[in-house]
């Protein structure tokens, strides 16, 4: 057996599971502390001079502080890995886990096999969760370490999308201002001349421009400073421009040391020490002949190495065979730019702009070598961005194409494609969906719209007919839009799609033929009226005029023909709300039709209304009396809703006795089981001590399936009612003698001061039931040497009886939902007693069945008192 270091807190409110599962982690070498409450675990916790490695806590802890509260309280405190432990296996208890950073999900009844597989792997995931800490501390540190280089990305709106410490502390610095992501750039900058030229900056890099800027500056000292701005457009995965990034570094000492060289060549190797960039001067073979500090210090080497080695030998990614031929294009064009990786002494790599001119007077180069790590970093960071931009429009619910603007398909979103049935490699060309858009069918009356293309085979705002692999005929209207430009130069266009088939078969079919349209809706059950709108100088739709109705809407509405044809809707309905004027004014503009239900208060009836526009300024609406129907519907859902409401509270109870049923009998099986395999390895004191469990174990599983069994009866109506005439002395009497034992054991005082003459009316079995509950529950939470007792007192028809305690009360949150379902808990009474949860609610529902009624008064610290009211009678007959 391997011997384990570390220590649990094992925290669980059911001796039996508690004692089950403390044999089986001490067993595996584990050392383990148990708590039996929220408020004893968080304490221990605190005090605990040892630190705990890990916790199994059981979610279900009765009254007070749950499993997930107690770890949300010890999470404050110090990180540590926590197992949770439940019977229960439904969602919403799991779910509660998902509050707070959780290592494992055991159910009660689980071998140990599993809970001790769940704690191994609680302290791995622990442990993996404290590296990838260290590496997100590590990556920030990556992008916030640069201390020479201002970096800052900004998108077509001119907002910040991100930006690095140097930059925002400089603007700081600068403009005194605190800047944000999602903050406009340009409102960072007062001066006027200032913010034109960044703008104008701005604007080349959205067009598609690479370009650098050497700006001059004066600082607080009036000297003058130099900032070199690299301006970069940024494009998505599919060429769309999205933005820019700008890297600025201070090139103070650059630009004053090629100044120097101008002025005087032999300064030149001074200037060049300084340099805070890299450089070299290497001959026509690639050799190197010269470097400076900045240089060595930038690949490890030493000067006198660099000096023997070639620019093969460093640069990654060119053979000398590539050197040379590189050489060979500086010397024709005289200056070169690129990008490249080169490999360090340490073996490492680093991403570097090089810069190199040819001088032809002595037929070398001269390169200054820049180190662009943080913004290769950074732009890998943006190509994530794009890729989570792509799959926005790939997974949009509208269809997308992109395209080039000579007609090649670049990309089509999944709607396009589960609408149409074809890829972009399937129609790899625009020119080829212009075939199917130029599909004509004998179902439509007019001729197909304008699907013509301009030379480079853009598609044009319009609607299409769209002919689907499967052959069914799709009517699309289609928008495009500019994106920008790709990698090559192409421009690039975007062009999404809104299916208008069904609006547009709608308005084929009033097309077709009027004659017959008009015949259907003289006869048609639905009640339909045309009209037309009346708008103000402005294009307001201010009223609308009746032009026609049919039989069906005059028998539905009650308005009859001769009486509004020809009239505005404000003259016939002076009191109409602008809202509905608007509406189906928004219809007769746009084309797009609505649907709606709503109350006539005025006619107590319910209308189903659809309203659409069959040409230009008009609209049209279909009325459907659905009163019967609504009214039904209403009576249907409240059914529902009350059906719902008995579910949920059968589905809490089964919940109840599963969680109060599944964790005993699961530690009772357990330590049963261990006690038949190991029985030789037990001491008395151990087999004592189960014994003793098991039995208070057994005795609240009866107590449970005694009220079950009660409740159950009641609510299939197989208890039957039988009232009759109760002495209630007598029967206190008999429940006296049931309880004595339990009253001798804690030295309670049982006192009956009920009247003998006082009679009630009711069934006997059902009001044992009740008092039988009440007074055990009165005992079990009243401390040793307590008072329990019992009084009655007559009122007009009914006796008032109270069961009262001086215990340890209730607290007042608690009592308002005492007797309700979904409000169902347990508590452990002062000697340790367990209870089931169920006798307050199955009490409620027998006092209720005896036409009586049933309340709480209670005080934390001085007791509780429940107060039944039953039927009185005159007494024996």
């Amino acid at each position: 057996m391997a011997i384990q270091s570390k220590q649990i807190l094992l925290v669980e409110d059911e001796a039996i599971i508690a004692l089950l599962e403390t044999n089986w982690l001490k067993n595996e070498g584990y050392i383990v502390y148990q708590a039996v409450n929220g408020e004893e675990a968080v304490k221990f916790y605190k005090e605990n001079i040892i630190p705990i490695d890990l916790i199994i806590m059981d979610i279900d802890l009765g009254a007070g502080k749950d499993g997930i509260e107690t770890a949300k309280e010890i999470l404050k405190i110090n990180d540590v890995p926590i197992v949770f432990l439940s019977s229960h296996t439904e969602r919403e208890f799991v779910e509660k886990t998902d509050q707070i950073t959780s290592y494992g999900f055991v159910v009660k009844d689980s071998r140990s096999t599993v809970l001790l597989a769940v704690v191994k792997m609680a302290f791995k995931l622990f442990d993996a969760h404290k590296e990838v800490k260290k590496t997100d501390v590590l990556l920030n540190a990556v992008l916030e370490s640069s201390e020479e280089i201002y970096l800052f990305v900004v998108g077509k709106d001119y907002k910040y999308l991100s930006f690095n410490k140097k930059h925002k502390e400089a603007i700081y610095k600068y403009w005194g201002k605190e800047i944000e992501i999602g903050m406009n750039m340009l409102d960072v900058f007062s001066e006027q001349q200032f913010r034109e030229r960044v703008k104008e900056n701005i604007d080349r890099a959205l067009s598609g421009e690479s370009f650098i800027t050497i700006e001059e500056h004066s600082d607080e000292k009036s000297s003058t400073v130099y900032w070199e701005s690299h301006w970069n457009p940024i494009y998505n995965l599919k060429g769309k421009l999205i933005g820019l990034t700008c890297f600025v570094l201070n090139v103070t000492a650059k630009v004053q040391a090629e100044t120097l060289l101008r002025e005087s060549a032999g300064k030149f190797e001074a200037i060049i020490k300084v340099s805070i960039d890299g450089f070299w001067i290497n001959d026509a073979d690639g050799k190197l002949i010269d470097v400076n500090p900045a240089c060595c210090s930038l690949l490890g080497y030493s000067r006198q190495e660099l000096l023997n080695m070639s620019i093969s030998q460093i640069d990654m990614l060119e053979s000398s065979e590539d050197v040379k031929e590189h050489t060979m294009k500086i010397h024709a064009f005289g200056f070169d730019r690129f990008e490249t990786k080169f490999r360090k002494k340490d073996g490492s790599s680093i991403d570097v702009e090089v810069s190199t001119t040819f001088n032809p007077e002595n037929n070398l180069i001269i390169a200054f070598i820049k180190d662009i790590s943080e913004r290769k970093f950074s732009e890998s960071l943006i190509k994530e961005s794009e890729l989570r931009l792509r799959r926005a429009v790939e997974n949009a619910p509208y269809p997308i194409m992109i395209h080039t603007e000579d007609g090649e398909v670049q990309f089509l979103n999944a709607a396009w494609v589960r609408l149409t049935g074809y890829t972009f490699r399937d129609m790899p060309k625009v020119s080829m969906w212009k075939e199917l858009a130029g599909l004509k069918s004998e179902y439509h009356r007019h001729d197909s719209p304008d699907i013509s293309y301009d030379k480079d085979s853009i598609i044009k705002d319009g609607e299409y007919y769209i002919k689907t692999r499967d052959g069914k005929c799709l009517i699309w209207d289609i928008r495009s839009a500019a994106l920008g430009r790709l990698a090559d130069g192409r421009s690039a266009i975007i062009s999404m799609a809104t299916d208008i088939t069904e609006k547009k078969t709608i308005e084929e079919a009033l097309i077709k033929s009027e004659e017959q349209y008009r015949m259907i809706v003289s006869e048609m059950d639905q009640g339909l009226a045309f009209h037309e709108i009346i708008q103000d100088k402005d294009g307001k739709v201010v009223d609308y005029r009746f032009l026609e109705i049919n039989e069906s809407y005059e028998k539905i509405t009650g308005l009859k023909r001769e009486n509004i044809i020809g009239k505005t809707v404000r003259e016939v309905l002076p009191n109409i709300e602008n809202y509905w004027i608007e509406v189906y004014g928004q219809v007769a503009l746009t084309g797009i039709p609505i649907h709606f239900e709503n109350l006539a208060a005025e006619l107590d009836k319910y209308f189903s209304v659809y309203a659409y526009s069959p040409k230009k300024n008009h609209f049209a609406v279909m009325v459907t009396d659905v009163t019967k129907r609504t009214k039904e519907e209403k009576i249907i859902h409240k059914q529902n809703e009350e059906l719902k409401e008995v579910n949920a509270a059968k589905d809490k109870l089964f919940s109840i006795i599963a969680h109060d049923l599944r964790g005993p009998f699961s530690g009772f099986m357990g330590l049963l089981e261990g006690l038949a395999n190991n029985i030789d390895n037990f001491e008395k004191e151990d087999i004592t001590r189960s014994a003793e469990v098991m039995h208070t174990t057994a005795k609240k599983i009866y107590e449970l399936l005694n009220n079950l069994l009660e409740w159950s009866r009641l609510q299939l109506g197989k208890t039957e009612f039988k009232p009759k005439t109760i002495n209630l002395f007598n029967i206190i009497e008999e429940l006296e003698q049931l309880f004595r034992s339990a009253t001798t054991n804690k030295s309670i005082s049982f006192n009956n001061l009920v009247n003998p003459d006082i009679y009630i009316s009711g069934d006997q079995n059902m009001l044992l039931t009740v008092l039988r509950n009440l007074i055990s529950n009165a005992i079990k939470f009243t401390n040793l040497g307590g008072e329990v007792l019992i009084n009655a007192r007559e009122e007009s028809e009914m006796i008032e009886i109270l069961v009262s305690d001086n215990g340890v009360g209730i607290p007042q949150n608690l009592i308002e939902n005492l007797f309700s379902i979904d409000a169902a808990f347990t508590t452990k009474g002062t000697n340790g007693e367990e209870g089931s949860g169920l006798g307050l609610m199955l009490c409620n529902e027998l006092v209720k069945k005896n036409k009586g009624s049933i309340r709480v008064l209670s005080e934390v610290g001085k007791g509780t008192s429940f107060v039944i009211l039953l039927p009185k009678s005159s007494g024996p007959n």
